[in-house]
């Protein structure tokens, strides 16, 4: 069985959490960044609102994703060739974020909206970093495989 989905949004990367002081406690407390726990609402509610209630699925699965990053303004022609994509501008998105960390986001967000029982059941990873085509909206393309637990390897 294979599902796929597309989220919408700036993907952003599920690194460590940072520490910080609660002022009014004094106690140490743990948190991602505002950027990171915006995507991983946004992931929450779409992937929730796709998955529509079914069971969570609860065996092994490969997961390919493609994300797509709006390109910087740089890597556009001004004047005449405004909108256009300059010649020297970057084929792939090769900076910032770690694709392994929006991996690990993503497989969070399958867990918290019911879709994985656990992100343990990921066993194949496909994963790329791409820029859109102008006109083409940013975001995560998501396919799961579900395995078969008894097939050979």
């Amino acid at each position: 069985m294979i599902y796929r989905t597309f989220v919408p949004g700036t993907v952003r990367p599920q690194g460590s959490m940072k520490l910080f002081r609660n002022p009014r406690t004094g106690k140490e407390v743990a948190s991602y960044s505002d950027s990171t726990m915006a995507w991983r609402n946004t992931l929450h509610l779409e992937l929730r609102q796709w998955w529509d209630g079914r069971p969570p699925i609860e065996t092994p699965v490969e997961v390919t994703l493609d994300t797509w990053f709006a390109r910087p303004k740089g890597h556009f022609g001004t004047g005449r060739n405004a909108g256009q994509v300059r010649p020297s501008a970057p084929v792939w998105q090769g900076g910032y974020p770690d694709l392994d960390k929006c991996e690990r986001a993503v497989g969070d967000g399958l867990v918290d909206a019911g879709v994985l029982l656990d992100d343990a059941l990921i066993v194949s990873w496909i994963a790329s970093k791409q820029w859109c085509e102008p006109g083409q909206k940013a975001g995560a393309a998501i396919t799961l495989e579900v395995l078969d637990a008894h097939d050979d390897c």
